[in-house]
């Protein structure tokens, strides 16, 4: 399964679009794509969804939207964790992460001596972006943090 961020948000799975039925289930699934690497706890996913004003079933009303996401892009792709949620990263694949190791990479083979594979990578990493990232997302004060941390992958990519 596929899911960009660098965008309005999009799923796919084997070449077809994967529809999400709500806006939280796309907004949970944006979240979870941000925390890709790592566990996303459930307050952290609270916080994101309903801000300082969550309902007093939040942790249960949370459970709900993680059942829904999992129907909708498949059971093994969200894992339950200790505290939290996370991506499974042998099923689900984030453009955004993408960007950071192709990033990452351009800038070591520079470092290496290696400038036309490094401008190859950062090309490759340049073309994942599509439009402002996390378009979907509706916390700003979460959105704006990880669009500066894409916007300056995107630029260290370009200047590699």
């Amino acid at each position: 399964m596929w899911i960009g961020v660098l965008g309005p948000l999009e799923v796919h799975r084997d070449g077809n679009d994967v529809p999400l039925e709500t806006a939280k289930e796309r907004a949970l699934l944006s979240a979870l794509a941000v925390r890709a690497t790592g566990v996303a706890s459930k307050e952290w996913l609270i916080d994101f969804l309903w801000g300082a004003r969550p309902p007093a079933t939040a942790e249960r009303t949370l459970a709900s939207h993680i059942s829904r996401l999992r129907h909708s892009i498949g059971t093994s792709t969200v894992l339950t964790e200790p505290g939290g949620y996370r991506l499974d990263d042998d099923v689900a694949h984030v453009d955004a992460i993408d960007l950071a190791d192709l990033t990452e990479s351009a800038e070591n083979e520079l470092s290496a001596g290696r400038p036309t594979t490094a401008r190859s990578r950062a090309a490759d990493a340049l073309a994942l972006w599509r439009s402002d990232p996390l378009a979907d997302l509706t916390n700003e004060e979460i959105r704006t943090g990880e669009t500066v941390r894409l916007d300056e992958l995107r630029r260290r990519a370009t200047h590699a």
